[in-house]
């Protein structure tokens, strides 16, 4: 994969977890490679990092003792999911939605891949032949 940096925009996150959780995986984070921070002055948070580290830094954060850091977790976990289907190429992606709702329209298979009507339409043309 890519040396890119990863971000996951976390609002409100003393109010919604605690600052002493919030310290808590501040240093957690600081063991993955990754960092906790507050964006300026605001109330709003950001995790910065590599994806690889992030998804380190998930799994540890989805440990049974942390029921706690559920906001956390679910938001790390669709960003990451959001990335992950970002990377994975477009074809790939149209075949999965396709497998998984055989019948989705052209239009939502077109929304849910970030494609167009055309490429969608091909894709499921394929899919129709197999």
């Amino acid at each position: 994969m890519t040396n890119t940096t990863f971000s996951v925009s976390l609002p409100s996150l003393i109010h919604r977890i605690g600052r002493e959780q919030v310290r808590h995986v501040q240093q957690q984070a600081e063991q993955h490679n990754c960092q906790l921070k507050r964006i300026r002055r605001s109330r709003n948070w950001q995790l910065l990092g590599q994806l690889e580290a992030v998804i380190e830094l998930l799994e540890q954060l989805k440990m049974p003792t942390q029921h706690q850091l559920s906001y956390l977790v679910n938001k790390l976990s669709d960003a990451v999911q959001c990335e992950q289907d970002k990377r994975q190429p477009k074809q790939q992606r149209l075949r999965a939605l396709i497998q998984q709702q055989p019948n989705i329209t052209v239009a939502k298979l077109a929304e849910l891949a970030n494609c167009s009507l055309s490429e969608a339409r091909a894709a499921r043309f394929v899919e129709q032949e197999l």
